[in-house]
């Protein structure tokens, strides 16, 4: 019997391999589809805050130099050097609104160069430049009260350790025309700081450190800036609170109102305070330093994380048509640069909105009772 002839085994064939090219442009196109980390970075930041106090003592020289030119002019340069100074301050407070004017002024500008030099054309979406809707600006408009006492009784207690903010010259201005106070004081520093703080600096440093450090270090620098320990501690506290609505409103506009609101109620208050004196908010006592009531501020704190927390609940959203939620891969105020993509924003919870309206007319009656 013939058996058949045993097969040998088909050799084994190991699979081609990948061409090493092709993993390359795998790798490359993966990377690509990954979001980019937007500029800046902190040595970046740093470096935009270092140009906004070049600009701003630049302005000062400026000025200077032109008041000392006026003073020489206008006594012939018979003076002495004690007598030219005595001068030179007695026609100070005239050149103070152009003083402020070149810092405000100079602040836009660096903020501006920033943006447009980092971002270009994607300037305006990446910032988050786009209206806030009615009912954020009506919170907006709730938050100045309770932030400015908060901001304000945080800075009150640094200033036990330092000394006093020299006021006399902020005071001197607000007694300005009001026009020229609100246009120099309020509304430059407003667009020219939240376009560079919340807009630029902190797109760059939440990207890069993730919300909690990229707040913190944003409204660090953003305090640095207001340059004496009271005012940086209280700007730095006023900060973050101006970058959490504008992460959950998505509009540059929303912080923006908040801090021209805020600089308009600390002129009206140097300029009226006198009419409703609240010690520590209003006005400060006897020895230069001076503590808010503490209902008033455990009110106000109470107020204002109501007020973060209906931030939160009516945060604006952007939807895709497949109903996912867009988002550029890192926290952002940003808004998308596509046309399929809609707008959704909560409806406030009754509960929440009600607490909200009693804390903040909470906060406006104690003031009330306390300036009697």
């Amino acid at each position: 019997m013939n058996l058949p002839e045993e097969q040998p085994p088909e050799p084994f064939e190991a699979p081609d391999p990948v061409p090493a090219a092709e993993v390359v442009v795998a790798e490359v196109v993966a990377e690509a589809a990954r979001p980019a980390r937007p500029q800046p970075s902190v040595v970046m930041a740093l470096f935009w805050c270092v140009m906004l106090f070049a600009v701003q003592i630049l302005g000062g020289l400026i000025v200077g130099v032109l008041l000392a030119v006026v003073v020489a002019v206008k006594h012939g340069g018979a003076l002495n050097p004690d007598d030219f100074q005595a001068q030179m301050l007695a026609e100070f407070p005239r050149f103070l609104p152009l003083m402020l004017i070149f810092a405000t002024v100079g602040n836009l500008l660096v903020a501006l160069a920033a943006v447009f030099i980092t971002y270009r054309r994607h300037a305006a979406a990446w910032i988050g430049w786009r209206r806030c809707s009615v009912m954020h600006q009506f919170l907006v408009v709730l938050a100045v009260i309770p932030f400015a006492v908060v901001a304000s009784e945080v800075g009150n207690w640094v200033a036990e350790f330092v000394p006093p903010v020299e006021s006399d010259v902020l005071a001197e201005f607000s007694r300005q025309p009001f026009w020229l106070v609100l246009i120099v004081a309020c509304v430059l520093p407003a667009v020219g700081e939240e376009i560079l703080f919340r807009g630029f600096i902190g797109r760059g440093l939440i990207a890069k450190l993730g919300p909690v450090a990229g707040v913190l270090l944003t409204s660090f620098l953003f305090g640095a800036v207001h340059i004496h320990p009271v005012q940086a501690t209280g700007a730095f506290v006023l900060g973050v609170g101006l970058h959490i609505i504008y992460l959950k409103t998505h509009s540059l506009i929303a912080p923006m109102l908040l801090h021209m609101l805020n600089n308009a109620l600390a002129f009206v208050a140097m300029r009226y305070g006198q009419m409703l004196p609240v010690e520590g908010f209003t006005e400060l006592s006897e020895n230069g330093v001076g503590h808010t009531p503490l209902v008033l501020f455990l009110l106000s704190v109470a107020a204002v994380v109501l007020l973060l927390l209906l931030f939160q609940a009516t945060r604006v959203r952007w939807m895709l048509p497949d109903g996912r939620e867009w988002s550029p891969g890192f926290v952002s105020g940003e808004r998308p640069m596509r046309d399929d993509v809609r707008r959704e924003i909560a409806r406030p919870p009754v509960v929440l909105g009600l607490a909200c309206l009693a804390s903040v007319v909470a906060v406006y009656a104690s003031i009330g009772i306390f300036a009697t």
